[in-house]
């Protein structure tokens, strides 16, 4: 078990009260008299304190609501920049974007995203994804508040669909400085309320969010009885606010309640913080009605028993905070008390500070596999390691989850490294309980982290800033199955809007046929003529410019879309055979670059077959290319693939061959064609001679398989001469042509005739 109270998680500006002593000096002197004036100050000293305390946790509060407000509508506001691209609610434009914004409020409670029209009509995607029209009553208030004033709104109402309270921001789309329409978010209070109904004071505490009027925008969880949120409001409106005093005592019933409140900026929005009297002072009163009976019946032990009231009061204090800023799991900081914590200490100046971010690789499965309780070992465990590791000005915490940060100091980026992987190393040596000892003798704990390094540019942000850029890090990293942990740059930021946007853009190019199909030429090395070529894509990307495929392939291979721009690139390659057939010429085989994830979509064969079949091609012209990579990963699969390729007529190349390590393993086993011999090989060509006997043997035993071979990468007419003696069939590269424009390569393809 770790520890429960740790030497950094000391309130930084706890301070003792001389008050105390000098009141204790004048007991002393003048019991009788000043004993009345001891229990007041007593009492006033508690108050001011109680009062200072909840104004903080009050202003943290709102504070963080309105950081999830401002996310909201800064993604809100990317959306709408690309929706005032679009025309209206029927653009079949707006559906991707939908998606695609749809998929940054995942975690974020979204309920229903839309384009509405300025008659209250239009789009919507919900959290499923499904997309339908939808119509809003005519005087929706804050829709035709926005179309009159071009200003954003948000509102709390009860959702028409659900039934249920719900959040809603409202944002003007532009046409030409006109109001066009409004970009609406509907959210669930869910996303706020988690934070709200936090547990305070051993969940005595309430909190509430109401506007300048005292209207409720949303509530705790356990919602409160009618006449106590009334009594609250009313104190609020007509005593708070008129006074400007940020907290009063409020009686509800029986009961006495210290509320405080914080504006929340950006919104007409006000905080409201309620506590029992009785939660906070009643340890205190007790003290104190006990400390008058001390002072008038025992004069010689009064200054001991003051001292003794002394320490009652901090450790009152150390009680209250740690109620209100330590996660009752761990037992280091949680979200609130560690933003107080990072507040204070990046203050001084004198360190170099980073935050880190901890997420255990599928914890979920960890405790599917051993149980909630070992999970919370686990956790545990995390929390100790971190905690016994922080030096003097560093700080750890638990978010949710398995996600844990720390805020650490450094001297160096190297140390900062070695810290990182020793402390993921410590997570990794975890005990399982003597019940999932067996089960677990295989299972390694892995852990990945993003790294944020505070500069002094960066200080004075809030939590949220530091923390979502540490979580942005963590989402670009490999995650393999290893520890590992990756740095945040500006440019990880920028990459992840640029990926939106090329992802948001792909279907109206390739309708608008902006993707732009190069082919380069392959020439037989017997007689130096055109005997083939590969067909390579390119994107004219209308804002973005020429856009070559290290820039979108990756992209696309990774959320599945580049199936459709490999068959755009073969209808392209269909449509020129098919025009050389028209004019009396023989085809030549085209090779064009197939994805891994063609094989695991069902219709990929039937595609191919509507698709040679629509043009009239013979299937025998058009080589499909597959990387040796992709071939390795799953030899069986694509063996079977092969096969019915085969059957269907088509030809079947391995490209980069040799660039992998089983590569003799796939001629065994796939049946190809073709293979392309990796352009690595012939780089350092003429101080290598092993890789010269290398390419002999794969060349002769090729030819030995009846398997064509095609040197690509040729530059220079030594890499010619040595392939021409080797006794390779094709030769690809800038020797011979670069990739150029597929109607240039038809032309020149006739020419050679």
């Amino acid at each position: 078990m770790p520890k429960k109270n740790y030497d950094f998680l000391t309130r930084p500006f706890k301070k003792k009260n001389d008050a105390y002593q000098h009141l204790g000096t004048l007991a002393v002197l003048f019991i009788l008299v000043f004993g009345i004036a001891f229990v007041c100050y007593t009492y006033y000293t508690q108050n001011t304190v109680t009062k200072q305390y909840l104004h903080e946790l009050s202003i943290q509060s709102a504070q963080y609501i309105r950081g999830k407000v401002l996310t909201d509508l800064s993604h809100m506001s990317t959306a709408v920049t690309s929706m005032e691209m679009i025309d209206n609610s029927d653009d079949e434009r707006l559906e991707p974007l939908l998606e695609t914004e749809l998929g940054y409020f995942s975690d974020d409670g979204v309920i229903r995203l839309s384009y509405i029209e300025p008659d209250c009509t239009g789009t919507a995607i919900n959290a499923k994804g499904e997309i339908k029209k939808i119509a809003l009553p005519p005087d929706t208030d804050y829709i035709t508040d926005v179309v009159k004033t071009g200003k954003k709104k948000t509102r709390t109402i009860r959702d028409s669909v659900t039934g249920n309270m719900v959040f809603i921001y409202a944002l003007p789309i532009k046409h030409d400085g006109a109001v066009a329409g409004v970009h609406c978010g509907v959210f669930s209070l869910d996303q706020f309320t988690g934070d709200v109904s936090s547990s305070y004071f051993n969940n005595d505490g309430r909190q509430f969010v109401v506007d300048h009027y005292g209207n409720p925008i949303f509530l705790s969880e356990d919602e409160p009885k009618e006449a106590f949120f009334n009594d609250i409001t009313d104190a609020f409106v007509k005593r708070a606010l008129v006074s400007r005093s940020d907290s009063v005592v409020v009686r509800s019933g029986r009961i006495n309640y210290w509320m405080t409140y914080a504006p929340v900026e950006y919104s007409d929005w006000y905080l409201l913080l309620t506590v029992p009297n009785s939660s906070i002072n009643g340890r205190s009163e007790r003290v104190v009605i006990f400390s008058v009976i001390v002072l008038l019946s025992m004069l010689l032990t009064s200054v001991l028993f003051l001292r003794h009231m002394d320490s009652m009061q901090s450790e009152n204090q150390d009680e209250l905070y740690s109620r209100a800023c330590i996660d009752e799991v761990t037992g280091i900081f949680n979200k609130t008390g560690f933003a107080g914590f990072v507040d204070e200490v990046l203050l001084m100046r004198d360190f170099k500070y980073a935050l880190a971010y901890f997420d255990f690789d599928n914890f979920k499965a960890f405790n599917d596999l051993f149980g909630y309780t070992e999970g919370d070992r686990l956790l545990k465990y995390t929390a100790d390691v971190l905690a016994k590791d922080m030096g003097e000005n560093e700080g750890c915490a638990r978010l949710n989850g398995d996600n844990f940060y720390a805020l650490l100091t450094y001297g160096s980026q190297s140390e900062l490294e070695k810290r990182i992987n020793r402390l993921m190393s410590l997570f990794s040596e975890f005990k399982f309980s003597q019940d999932t000892q067996e089960n677990a003798t295989a299972y390694e704990i892995i852990c990945h982290c993003g790294i944020f390094q505070i500069n002094d540019l960066y200080r004075g942000k809030n939590i949220d800033f530091y923390v979502d850029r540490a979580k942005i890090a963590l989402a670009q990293s490999d995650k393999t199955h290893s520890n590992s942990f990756i740095y945040y740059d500006d440019s990880m930021r920028k990459n992840l809007v640029f990926e939106a946007e090329l992802e948001n853009d792909l279907k109206r190019g390739l309708e608008n046929h902006d993707f732009k199909v190069y082919v380069q030429p392959k020439h037989s090395v017997k007689t130096q003529k055109i005997a083939g070529g590969e067909a390579l894509i390119r994107w004219q990307h209308p804002t973005k410019g020429f856009l070559t495929p290290n820039k979108f392939v990756d992209i696309f291979e990774r959320n599945g879309q580049i199936t459709e721009i490999d068959f755009y690139v073969l209808e392209e390659v269909c449509k020129m055979q098919r025009g050389w057939m028209d004019l009396g010429i023989k085809p030549i085989v085209i090779s064009v670059n197939q994805s891994r994830m063609h094989f695991y979509k069902q219709d990929y064969y039937s595609r191919l077959r509507s698709l040679v079949k629509k043009y009239n091609v013979e299937p025998k012209y058009i080589e499909l290319e597959i990387t040796e990579t992709v071939a390795m990963s799953n030899t069986e699969m694509l063996a079977q693939a092969t096969q019915k390729l085969h059957k269907m007529g088509f030809r079947v190349s391995i490209d980069d061959f040799g660039a992998g390590q089983s590569s003799l393993n796939v001629l065994k086993d796939i049946d190809a064609d073709v293979i392309k011999l990796d352009r690595g090989f012939f780089i350092a060509l003429s101080t290598s001679p092993k890789g010269k006997e290398i390419i002999t043997t794969v060349v002769g035993m090729a030819s030995r398989l009846n398997i064509e071979t095609v040197s690509e990468g040729i530059e220079t007419k030594e890499q010619f001469d040595f392939i021409y003696k080797a006794g390779c069939d094709l030769v690809q590269g800038f020797l011979f042509g670069k990739p150029m424009p597929i109607d240039d390569f038809s032309e020149l393809f006739k020419e050679s005739l």
